[in-house]
């Protein structure tokens, strides 16, 4: 069965990308540190924005390409590991404005005009996440996952901006804000394993199976937890299988199907019982490995010829009728025997 998660927590904060057509300056890669407790450390900032992640940027020239490199890394020790998304949100005038270094020579009108002169580029592990115009909001519209991050663990984003060689000077010195959401959830790991199995024939003679029919079966193995499981083995011991699955993933599941001929020895116990187990080894070292079953499945077998059951009408009438006609038989044979009884006794009192 899944266990619950011992802590759950989700933060946010909005961070700025600060674009403006000025002479090149150079800096640090941008870095995004998890503290724990919904706490993100940012840098470098600049002087437009503390959580400013991308001050090369301030230099773009027309023509140029630039691309900055964002680390994202995981330093909260309250939880075994996270799950980070992001998103972009949009600007206007009332529920998200614009940050002071910005708006003092930009109106939320004139800095999507501007942006909407540029291009830029998100990709995530070799995974472009969003690709247009930055005044738009793409494939981050909603939350994205960028990853899950044991602690200490990273991941790195690669953000390309390109800005067209005919931008004419009327642009220059002309500033824009890109607001990006992370989220994060601080989760502790749950390997768990589930198995379930279900007879899917039925008997042709409702009172159960029949020698050398067929019993067939479904077998459901399903990761329940939230960590990958590798080295999956399911086996069924009954019908002598057994299946092995390299990775199964959180949610996913896997089935199987096998059958079981009825013998001689099912019908004469009554019923045929089909077992199967299952077993993991979770992806995180920490974590023991995990089992599921035995399940069980009941099928009730049947002997033809064998005194019928309630219910069976047609073997109740076929019974029926064989005890009316030997009655009837042996109520005529008394009868001829007491007659012939009767005449013998007759015939010799003459």
């Amino acid at each position: 069965m899944r266990k619950l998660f011992r802590n759950t927590s989700i933060a946010m904060l909005s961070l700025v990308l600060v674009l403006c057509l000025a002479s090149p300056v150079y800096a640090a890669d941008g870095t995004v540190t998890y503290k724990g407790d919904g706490q993100f450390e940012f840098g470098p900032g600049s002087d437009m924005s503390s959580t400013q992640l991308f001050p090369e940027l301030e230099g773009v020239m027309p023509g140029d390409v630039l691309t900055q490199t964002i680390t994202v890394t995981n330093q909260s020790q309250k939880s075994d590991y996270i799950k980070i998304y992001l998103r972009a949100e949009a600007h206007d005038e009332s529920s998200n404005p614009l940050e002071t270094g910005v708006k003092d020579t930009e109106t939320v009108a004139s800095m999507t005009e501007f942006l909407q002169q540029l291009q830029m580029k998100v990709t995530n592990g070799g995974t472009v996440i969003y690709e247009s115009t930055p005044d738009q909001t793409d494939g981050l519209t909603d939350d994205v996952l960028l990853g899950s991050l044991q602690n200490g663990g990273s991941l790195t984003l690669e953000v390309e901006i390109t800005v067209p060689a005919e931008l004419g000077n009327e642009y220059a010195d002309r500033s824009g804000e890109v607001d990006w959401v992370f989220t994060v959830e601080e989760l502790n790991s749950d390997a768990s394993l589930d198995l379930s199995m279900t007879e899917t024939s039925k008997p042709g003679n409702k009172n159960g199976y029949q020698e050398g029919e067929t019993i067939t079966y479904e077998i459901i193995v399903t990761n329940d937890g939230n960590v990958t499981l590798t080295d999956v083995v399911v086996t069924d011991p009954e019908t002598g299988e057994t299946w092995t699955i390299d990775k199964l993933e959180p949610g996913e599941k896997v089935s199987f199907n096998t059958s079981h001929t009825v013998t001689a020895d099912d019908v004469k116990k009554g019923t045929f019982t089909n077992t199967a187990s299952a077993s993991a080894k979770p992806d995180n070292p920490d974590l023991d490995d995990v089992s599921a079953g035995p399940v069980k499945v009941d099928s009730k077998t049947y002997k033809p010829g064998s005194a019928p059951t309630t219910g069976d009408l047609s073997n109740i009438l076929l019974w029926g009728g064989i005890m009316a006609i030997t009655f009837a038989a042996t109520l005529l044979l008394l009868i001829a025997v007491r007659n012939k009884k009767e005449t013998v006794s007759t015939a010799s009192k003459h």
